[in-house]
């Protein structure tokens, strides 16, 4: 299942858009993106060759991109989703090749997950075979999890419902510019989240953090943050590090191959919880 957010915003943006000359530039940005998404369409694997590969076609479709003529006051600066959606799509095409997804149970996708599972009702003693269990859902942009279909009846009913629900196993947010609010808002989130999924793994994916972020981050309910750029706002603009891209590959890759290894060394010891 495909994630193209920033593509599918810059069709959003031309169809919306009457202005001919932002059309023009929408058009120019069209098919330098089309252009990047196919040669990553192209690259079927993770090495340390196509990491290499994939970084720098971020690296040159970023420059286009941020170019002066397209932030200007005139032309783009204001619409935020064009920019930001950029790094979400990137986290996409380095996801896309890890060897677990060739399980086609298995989605990396844009995904709405249960923040919450409520009983609604309107009489005890009158209770119908009907959806009294109410999902409310929040909508997020990168989740690798199972659709599970869940189903329920009263007891002593032979009517089952239905209900189909994404199961998370891991959730991944991306930031150009990680600053405390951004931090904080997933912490909730994440949260929330864990009372349902308390396996689930919630990682954060940037390119640089704010000079004056200040926050423990060992306290929040993020499993890890990745800061591809290893910087601050206020430091001289880096490369983007090959390394942190591969730590957070491996990061996701670990979580599904040793599950069963971890379950098999406490055995061996004898100990299972320690």
């Amino acid at each position: 299942m495909n994630t193209f957010r920033h593509g599918e915003t810059i069709s959003e943006m031309l169809e919306l858009e009457n202005d001919a000359r932002k059309k023009m530039y929408l058009n120019e940005i069209n098919i330098q993106y089309k252009k990047w998404r196919n040669e990553n369409m192209e690259i079927s694997e993770n090495n340390k060759t196509t990491i290499n590969q994939k970084i720098e076609l971020y690296k040159n479709y970023r420059y286009f991109l941020f170019s002066k003529k397209f932030r200007d006051e005139n032309t783009f600066v204001k619409s935020r989703k064009l920019f930001e959606t950029v790094l979400s799509e990137f986290t996409y095409f380095l996801l896309k090749d890890l060897e677990f997804l060739k399980d086609e149970n298995i989605f990396l996708a844009r995904a709405e997950l249960p923040l919450s599972i409520k009983v609604k009702y309107n009489s005890a003693r009158n209770l119908r075979n009907s959806k009294f269990l109410k999902t409310p859902l929040q909508k997020m942009r990168l989740v690798i999890g199972q659709n599970v279909e869940l189903k329920y009846r009263i007891q002593g009913r032979k009517t089952f419902v239905s209900k189909d629900i994404n199961l998370p196993f891991i959730v991944i947010e991306t930031t150009m510019v990680l600053d405390e609010w951004n931090a904080i808002n997933f912490h909730n989130l994440a949260r929330r989240f864990k009372k349902i999924f308390p396996q689930t793994m919630f990682l954060k994916f940037v390119e640089v953090v704010r000079e004056d972020f200040d926050i423990d981050v060992n306290s929040l309910n993020i499993n890890e943050i990745f800061v591809i750029q290893q910087q601050t706002t206020n430091m001289k603009r880096k490369d983007i590090s090959a390394e942190v891209i591969s730590a957070f590959l491996n990061k996701i890759q670990d979580y599904f191959s040793k599950k069963k290894e971890d379950f098999i060394q406490k055995i061996e010891t004898g100990i299972l919880i320690k």
